[in-house]
């Protein structure tokens, strides 16, 4: 079982009004909308939605997300993974101070993107006062208009208001709502309120619509992969009512190296034996996304008893785990590599660089491909085991590094922080960022990298692609391991 812990959760809603200011320090604000309809309109309710949700809600190793999709309501199901999407946010009420809060159009077909004029919006746990910064930088996207209509009796913004008012206590709020236009509109969006760590990014959508129960929880499965592997371009309505949005945000997590965890899924019940589809994702920068303790733990112990067993009989495919009482950041699909050393020097590896597999079981699979798969060595033996270190990096996605010459790759790299792969006319070499250890010269780097393909080291191609990538890796004793 793993811990339950909820130290970290905004558990004590009621204190929080006292610190609230009153609508009567703003000139425009807008009541609320949605009261009793998506959240409790009644403080004292309002106040158990919200401890319930948040005790129910799922823990998260992610501290500290850039951007978080969630349902658009505080009922049933949405409440607690609305509240996954947001665990740890509390921690940072002395960091984020703005929240730009995205949904999609659901009262009236609106074409563009609408954002209003107000000075604040209000909810039955107080005024929030809008971001007017952040709304002039919005004003001049071609796109955008300010109009208050598309506000009214709109849940997508304002349902989970009271969740942030009960994590963060004072924010300014970007409320902005997303019609028929692209998702590299939605991405021009993102890019011009980005901010940096006092500014979280809110996107709010359901999934699956109207399904049998085991078909919405098998088709968001599919949603989450898609989500997870920054599939924009596959995400469409039939996924989520907020489709456009999310792709959107995968677009701009593909240009600036983001990790994307799913983190809770549920399913409500709607109408003759139909369900509706919920789930939270979390987005963070993948250079410096770190799993849990527990969890790095569980991987590096799974995967040295993958190569124990793999050792001990080699015609034995290593067994998919089940993922049901497993954090869900160990079931996102993720490329890995796996590496066994011996006193410094390489004794097997394999990886791959794009993911198709949950995180445990290609580390399972890549653990057992390093032991006796790697055709540099001979198979190892469970005797050979004791001395060895198992390290894993979990990659992030493939960035693509245009380039015309060796001195613009190297101009593209971030030394020790960066890993590289090549391809070329069938070729392929890839390099782990930790690798910059041993060769911290960029030039070194390069030429190591392109000898390993097969390449002279000063050969350079038209066809030649360079793509980068980070990793998280941690390591430690095989002998220990299989011991513990």
């Amino acid at each position: 079982m793993w811990p339950l812990d909820r130290g970290s959760t905004c558990l004590l809603v009621l204190p929080l009004m006292s610190a609230l200011v009153s609508a009567a320090s703003f000139g425009s604000v807008l009541p609320p909308q949605v009261a009793g309809l998506h959240y409790p309109a009644d403080q004292g309710d309002l106040t158990e939605v919200l401890t319930r949700a948040l005790v129910m809600g799922r823990t998260s190793s992610v501290q500290a997300a850039k951007l978080v999709i969630a349902p658009p309501s505080l009922n049933g199901a949405c409440g607690p993974v609305a509240a996954s999407a947001f665990a740890n946010l509390a921690n940072r009420q002395g960091v984020v101070r703005r929240v730009v809060l995205l949904g999609p159009a659901r009262r009236a077909a609106l074409r563009g993107i609408v954002i209003p004029s107000h000075d604040a919006f209000s909810t039955p746990m107080g005024p929030i006062a809008l971001d007017k910064g952040n709304l002039a930088l919005l004003r001049g996207i071609t796109q955008v208009s300010v109009d208050d209509r598309g506000f009214e009796q709109e849940s997508t913004v304002e349902a989970l208001l009271p969740l942030l008012q009960a994590c963060l206590v004072r924010f300014e709020l970007t409320p902005v709502i997303v019609g028929h236009v692209t998702p590299d509109v939605v991405a021009t969006v993102l890019s011009r309120v980005w901010g940096g760590p006092e500014t979280l990014i809110v996107i709010t959508s359901d999934l699956s619509q109207h399904l049998p129960e085991d078909k919405a929880k098998l088709y968001d499965t599919e949603t989450r992969g898609l989500v997870e592997t920054l599939s924009h371009d596959l995400i469409t309505t039939t996924r989520a009512d907020g489709h456009r949005l999310i792709a959107g945000a995968l677009m701009r997590a593909e240009q600036l190296d983001l990790r994307v965890t799913g983190v809770d899924f549920r399913t409500t019940a709607v109408s003759h034996g139909r369900a509706q589809g919920h789930g939270a994702f979390v987005f963070e920068p993948a250079h410096a996304a770190r799993l849990s303790m527990a969890e790095r733990r569980y991987l590096l112990r799974i995967a040295a008893q993958s190569v124990l067993a793999a050792t001990e009989n080699p015609t034995i495919p290593s067994q998919v785990l089940a993922m049901a009482r497993l954090p869900l950041a160990l079931s996102a699909l993720r490329a890995t590599h796996v590496t066994l050393e011996h006193k410094g020097t390489l004794r097997g590896s394999a990886g791959g660089v794009r993911p198709f597999r949950t995180l445990v079981s290609d580390v399972m699979a890549r653990a057992s491909e390093a032991a006796v798969a790697d055709i540099r060595f001979a198979p190892l033996k469970p005797q050979d085991l004791g001395d060895l270190t198992l390290s894993i990096s979990i990659l992030s996605h493939l960035r693509t590094l245009r380039a015309a010459s060796a001195e613009e790759v190297i101009a593209g790299l971030m030394p020790g922080r960066d890993g590289l792969v090549l391809e070329d006319r069938g070729r392929f070499a890839r390099a782990l960022p930790e690798e910059w250890q041993k060769i911290p010269d960029p030039v070194l780097f390069l030429r190591a990298l392109k000898q390993r393909a097969g390449l002279e080291a000063d050969d350079w191609s038209p066809t030649l692609i360079f793509r980068r990538f980070t990793a998280e890796t941690f390591s430690a004793p095989l002998g220990h391991l299989i011991d513990a």
